[in-house]
């Protein structure tokens, strides 16, 4: 069979909806692969930023305080650090209060939870940046 004869051949012509429907189908399956692919390439990448076991045992502690009586201290280790957990008495903590800020090193206290109070020329304590 020569070219030119076979050139003439009647071939059905494929329906164009049908085509495009499987081109639609092959983007779709293919953006759907590399959307896996991509997936599975990053996720250990990401995964690897994750700490270890071992540095989140490290990082938290929990320690039984019931057991400490008022005065008393608990010392433990904590990220090779000692952290001192007293218990104070309520006289322990009018002395703290009653304490003259401007003989400590820091005469600013930053400490929100502390009640504020004047000093004791009357006036107002000054806050960190302020002139």
């Amino acid at each position: 069979m020569t070219f030119q004869r076979w050139k003439r051949l009647p071939f059905p012509i494929m329906d164009r909806e049908m085509d495009s429907s499987r081109r639609d189908f092959l983007y779709y399956a293919t953006g759907g692969v590399a959307a896996v692919a991509t997936g599975a390439a990053v996720y250990p990448l990401i995964d690897q930023m994750n700490p270890s076991a071992d540095v989140q045992a490290l990082a938290s502690i929990r320690v039984d305080i019931s057991s400490v009586a008022p005065g008393k201290q608990l010392t433990v280790k904590w990220r090779g650090k000692q952290v001192f957990v007293r218990f104070r008495t309520e006289a322990e903590i009018l002395a703290a209060s009653a304490e003259d800020l401007g003989v400590l090193v820091d005469q600013v206290a930053r400490n929100q939870n502390r009640r504020r109070r004047r000093a004791r020329d009357g006036r107002e304590p000054r806050r960190a940046g302020s002139s």
